[in-house]
C-alpha cells in the first residue's frame, strides 16, 4: 500500500485524508488521519507541532492492527550500524 514508517503522514495526506479531532492515547491529544485502501481502513493517529505519530490502525477482514510508536525523531546517521562486523571474513570464490 506504499504506507512506510516515517511517513504516515505524507501517505494519508495524499490520499486525501481530513485531519479530525482524536482521541487521547498515552496522555496525548491527537489528530486522526482516515482512509480507506481496498478493503482496508486505515487510521493515523498524531500529535504535537510538528505532528508526531502516536498509532496506526489497519482494519481488513474483521480484524484490527494497531502499530504504536513509543517514540519518534530523528537520529544522526551512524555508518558503523551498515559495516561489516568485525567477525566476518569476506573471500573471492574460485570457480
Amino acid at each position: 500500500m506504499q504506507l512506510e514508517f516515517g511517513r504516515e503522514l505524507d501517505f494519508f495526506k495524499g490520499k486525501g485524508a481530513i485531519p479530525k479531532k482524536g482521541p487521547v492515547l498515552q496522555t496525548k491529544e491527537t489528530i486522526g488521519y482516515m482512509v480507506t485502501v481496498g478493503n482496508t481502513d486505515l487510521a493515523l493517529f498524531t500529535y504535537g507541532t510538528p505532528e508526531h505519530p502516536v498509532a496506526v490502525s489497519q482494519k481488513h477482514n474483521g480484524k484490527t492492527d494497531i502499530y504504536w510508536h513509543s517514540g519518534y525523531g530523528e537520529q544522526n546517521f551512524d555508518p558503523k550500524l551498515f559495516g561489516k562486523p568485525e567477525s566476518v571474513k569476506i573471500e573471492e570464490s574460485k570457480p
